[in-house]
């Protein structure tokens, strides 16, 4: 007779490591999600009201396209209207980073306060989740695709089911140390258990 089991994918060394966040000032959100992927809706966001807000907080968007795009390097046309959007991006502390080896990208979450995922309906997995929650970075989602899977609602990140929801959880990562401290613990905790 066979046994079948459910085995969850592991994550790397370095994001295992048991370090301190040492949150960046300015306080950085971060976005690893594929731009074609809801990028579009969270600059919009960032601009329209989370950056209105928090004026010296930056947005990181690790994107290796995007990031060709930007050193002047040829590029996949279908990411022409957000490299454009992008243009004067760090007017509104938008930083466009090119994806790093794991142990720098494991020390970029341990920088953040927050890990913004536009979530997808074709996101089958949401691994860069699971990364930056086990270097216990909370995470902010939308309620598409499986992103909302990988956190515990109000314990290691936020699931907002709106676009006003999205921002307040973003800025109260930003700005209630005491918020980003418990739900960074319970990320790490949960993710290494």
């Amino acid at each position: 007779k066979l046994r079948s089991a459910i085995l969850t994918p592991g994550l790397r060394p370095p994001f295992l490591a048991v370090e301190a966040n040492r949150p960046a000032d300015p306080p950085r959100a971060l976005v690893t999600a594929h731009p074609l992927h809801g990028l579009d809706w969270l600059l919009d966001l960032w601009r329209g009201t989370i950056h209105a807000i928090a004026p010296r907080a930056e947005l990181h968007v690790y994107s290796a396209a995007l990031d060709k795009a930007q050193r002047g390097e040829p590029f996949d046309p279908v990411f022409r209207p957000l490299v454009e959007r992008l243009a004067n991006a760090a007017n509104d502390g938008i930083v466009v980073k090119r994806p790093l080896p794991d142990p720098m990208m494991a020390a970029a979450y341990r920088e953040a306060r927050v890990h913004l995922h536009p979530g997808h309906v074709s996101d089958m997995y949401a691994f860069s989740i699971a990364e930056s929650q086990s270097c216990g970075l909370p995470a902010v989602v939308r309620t598409r695709g499986t992103a909302r899977e990988r956190i515990i609602a109000g314990t290691t990140g936020f699931v907002a089911n709106d676009d006003n929801a999205f921002a307040n959880a973003a800025l109260r990562l930003f700005n209630d140390n005491t918020t980003f401290e418990r739900m960074s613990l319970a990320a790490r905790t949960t993710q290494l258990g």
